[in-house]
């Protein structure tokens, strides 16, 4: 059995975001060249992280146990059509991806990829409000939506997505994160 000790010394702990960069610059290269159609880096980026944060958040067991991961994605096509291609090719995800046209059509334990056209106050605090009792994972794509309640969002700093985390909104839906999904993200409160 390997040490804690042996695992998160000072020298890991360091090399934690740039491992994690390149586990998700490895997976695009590969998914980028498997597409029959144009590839828009960034809807491909974003495909990447909402596809890897599952793996990252611990989900409670006595709701979440025996249900395959749902991904809703609420009024963005195009990124449906890449999380169905990259999880329809890969037998490592138990994942099914589905286009929403309401914050009803929510079910239990999913995430929800909300697109920034569709971002307006009264949707986020209606979506905030019902994944929070459900148990689900919210994302979100424009500026200030973290501090708005959404739990992970992308924002762009020189041309490169990277993500916030709001940990008090996680908490709140019994999601915990991974200490190394949160040494590579911008936690907000």
């Amino acid at each position: 059995m390997i040490s804690t000790r042996l695992l998160f010394n000072k020298r890991t702990t360091k090399l934690l975001p740039k491992a994690f960069g390149y586990f998700c610059l490895a997976w695009y290269s590969h998914v980028a060249f498997s597409f029959d159609y144009q590839v828009d880096n960034q809807t491909l980026v974003k495909a990447g992280y909402i596809l890897t944060f599952p793996k990252f958040i611990n989900w409670p067991e006595q709701y979440c146990k025996n249900q395959s991961q749902v991904i809703s994605v609420y009024d963005d096509h195009i990124l449906v059509k890449y999380l169905q291609s990259i999880a329809g090719k890969n037998e490592n995800y138990n994942i099914k991806v589905k286009s929403i046209s309401s914050v009803d059509d929510i079910g239990a334990c999913e995430i929800v990829y909300i697109s920034p056209q569709k971002s307006d106050e009264s949707t986020i605090y209606a979506l905030n409000h019902i994944v929070k009792d459900k148990n689900g994972l919210t994302i979100g794509d424009k500026d200030g939506l973290a501090l708005q309640g959404i739990m992970i969002n992308f924002f762009r700093q020189n041309q490169v997505i990277k993500f916030e985390i709001n940990q008090q909104a996680l908490n709140s839906a019994n999601l915990k994160p991974s200490y190394k999904l949160m040494k590579v993200a911008r936690v907000v409160n």
